[in-house]
């Protein structure tokens, strides 16, 4: 608070708003005010900045005992708010005081070197005076100019020895000063990496719990959009503990609402190193609050998973599938966060060309897309239909020829069982062309046997789920393309052969007797 007071002080003097002095600096409002009210820590540049438009507004410097004091007020609110910060400023500092030291003795050296090479060009030349003299002149004269001359060097030659002790003093201390600035460095950058391995991106920040006393502060005064703001910047910038305290803190108040925001800016915002380590903390503080509930996702991680699926790219997706992959294993824990990127794409979290690039990406020999649809989602089926054709142009046969196959295990499961059959064929549509359709009935029917197939076409015939009038028309078109596709491949006929067979006796005979009528009444 004393450092804002003075800046505020300070700032009145140009007699303008903060909005306008905002614009003028290239600062958010919000930014320039905390700095003004000492919510915040004002940073080194702002403080510059503002003596230099004090200064010039003026029209004469501000004095050095009220800049030093400025420097004293804002290394105390560091100290106050971080003491590793503080200790970096202090080693800041002192570097940049050796800097100038080593600069000073650099000027002295130098000026050392062209003082001694002066004096030995005035040695040699009096010397050779002398040898002169010494030829040219042979009396009493020629002999008292000689003892004259031999003074002079005499004084020159202590002279000389004099500046070449002082130039190995100078360069001994500059050797001195130069060590001492490399072991500053050094310690700085470690303070550096130790402040970067905290995960703040924010020095300065306020305590967690002075930021947990202002919120609270904040929501009972309906400042709730500034709230919000604070709530952002503690996503983007806190480290993954407090983070997580956090979450656990707005989870005690029944804060759902925010706890989940909170969760999704972490999500949209950081790394993805940092959003894998999120999820396996918010899951183990999950397992200590209830470790009998394993299964089931806690909301928050469910908004992790959601808000990383919506904008990450298919590597980082990759990268964060295998860091929660790995996590629960290593740590013995229920692998609930093991395959829940994929079951999301595969639901249809992002189109069909982001989750084909996403299976690409893996390992040939990964099983993540069987273990993924281990259990039947509600659009799993639309978007491995929809995966089929984007896998045979990227060359992955093996992986589309996975998908026909687990598409006819879900459909046979789906049949026999007599479920709730979602309907496939609306998102198949959206996400392929009729080019892409051949393509699907194609590998389809070229790995797939008879009884697969007519399984298949038979959980397309008539989705058992109440859906839009739109996506009835959808689905009824997508099943006239795989119709038509599988006419064209040949295996029309042995499909109805197997459904002429009855060889679904545990099946009901309606959707058989359906897909039969109507593979009958195709017409080219």
């Amino acid at each position: 608070m004393a450092l804002g007071n003075a800046l505020t002080e300070l700032f009145n003097t140009l007699e303008m708003s903060q909005s306008a002095y905002a614009l003028r600096v290239h600062q958010d409002k919000s930014t320039v005010s905390r700095f003004l009210r000492g919510k915040k820590v004002a940073s080194q540049d702002f403080i510059d900045r503002l003596v230099r438009e004090v200064e010039r507004r003026r029209a004469i410097p501000i004095k050095p005992e009220a800049r030093k004091r400025l420097d004293q007020l804002r290394l105390a609110a560091v100290r106050e708010t971080d003491a590793a910060v503080y200790e970096l400023e202090v080693l800041r500092a002192e570097m940049g005081r050796s800097h100038r030291e080593v600069d000073r003795l650099a000027r002295q050296q130098e000026a050392l070197h062209l003082l001694l090479e002066r004096r030995e060009a005035e040695f040699r030349a009096v010397r050779g005076e002398l040898a002169q003299i010494q030829q040219d002149w042979r009396d009493e004269v020629a002999l008292r100019m000689r003892r004259e001359a031999d003074g002079e060097r005499s004084s020159l030659a202590e002279e000389v020895t004099r500046l070449r002790a002082d130039l190995a003093e100078a360069t001994a201390l500059r050797g001195h000063a130069e060590r001492r600035c490399e072991d500053l460095e050094r310690r700085v950058r470690e303070m550096e990496e130790e402040l970067a391995a905290r995960g703040s991106d924010t020095p300065g920040a306020l305590p967690l719990p002075v930021l947990k006393e202002r919120l609270n502060v904040l929501w009972e005064t309906g400042k709730s959009q500034e709230a919000g703001r604070e709530l952002t910047e503690a996503a983007q910038g806190r480290s993954v503990e407090e983070l997580v305290e956090l979450v656990t803190w707005l989870d005690e108040r029944g804060d759902s609402a925010r706890r989940n925001r909170l969760a999704e800016e972490v999500a949209h915002t950081r790394s993805v190193e940092v959003v894998a380590e999120f999820g396996n903390a918010l899951m183990s503080v999950r397992e200590r609050r209830d470790p009998r509930r394993r299964r089931g996702a806690p909301s928050t991680l469910g908004c992790v998973i959601d808000g990383a699926c919506a904008v990450m790219s298919p590597s980082d997706l990759v990268t964060l599938h295998r860091a929660w992959e790995q996590a629960g294993p290593a740590q013995g824990r229920p692998d609930f966060l093991r395959d829940e990127v994929p079951q999301k794409l595969l639901n249809g979290a992002r189109s069909a060309d982001v989750a084909a690039e996403f299976f690409d990406l893996l390992d040939p020999d990964d099983d993540t897309l069987l273990r993924a649809t281990g259990r039947p989602l509600p659009l799993t089926g639309g978007m491995l239909i929809a995966l089929v054709p984007r896998m045979v142009a990227r060359g992955n046969t093996e992986l589309a020829h996975r998908c026909c196959r687990t598409l006819a295990v879900i459909s046979k499961r789906l049949v026999d069982g007599w479920r709730v059959i979602p309907p496939w064929g609306d998102l198949a549509l959206a996400e392929t062309d009729e080019s892409q359709s051949l393509a699907f009935v194609r590998t389809a029917t070229d790995v797939l046997s008879p009884e697969d197939l007519a399984y298949l076409f038979m959980a397309l015939i008539e989705p058992r789920i109440e859906y839009s009038r739109r996506q009835k028309e959808d689905a009824e078109r997508f099943f006239q393309l795989c119709v038509a596709d599988l006419h064209l491949s040949g295996r029309l006929i042995e499909v109805t052969a197997i459904l002429d067979g009855r060889r679904f006796a545990q099946v009901k005979n309606e959707l058989g007797v359906k897909l039969r009528k109507t593979l009958l009444a195709y017409r080219p």
